[in-house]
């Protein structure tokens, strides 16, 4: 199985399936449709828990990814990690952005599954817009029509 899907909160908000679904299409659309891809969906709460153990910085995020390359010898050689989002966090965000939950979790996943094929935001200016810019793209592809403000 290619998508792994795990659900930590119960809310009626959300369909998993299509959550499911979105993150099945992402891999075709990258080129990664023989990988392997987990998928966990947590409070905020929990977030702020792995965030604080892996980064040090204990409140919640709206997205972690966790790359399996890292320690390739531990790990099928199929897997490409694990993303984790807060659903606290992206309701929160698709509130203010007036947009819907299922929205925000999908552009969510986009920014996580860049994160697990090496783009990176943080490392300067023009990787942040180069990764924009894949994100835009996907978004295209997915047909969701709102740009976000921020990734936390």
């Amino acid at each position: 199985m290619p998508v792994l899907l795990s659900c930590e909160i119960e809310t009626s908000d959300l369909d998993t399936t299509a959550i499911e679904n979105t993150a099945t299409q992402l891999l075709a659309l990258c080129r990664q449709e023989d990988k392997e891809l987990s998928i966990l969906l947590v409070s905020d709460s929990r977030m702020a828990a792995i965030n604080g153990e892996y980064r040090r910085k204990f409140t919640p995020t709206n997205v972690l990814s966790f790359a399996m390359q890292e320690e390739p010898d531990l790990f099928s050689h199929n897997m490409l990690g694990d993303i984790v989002i807060s659903v606290d966090t992206a309701a929160r965000e698709a509130q203010e952005e007036k947009i819907p939950l299922q929205n925000r979790i999908n552009f969510l996943l986009i920014h996580g599954l860049l994160h697990l094929l090496g783009y990176d935001h943080e490392r300067s200016e023009a990787e942040a817009d180069q990764m924009a810019g894949q994100e835009q793209a996907l978004q295209k592809e997915l047909t969701i029509s709102y740009k976000p403000r921020s990734i936390s």
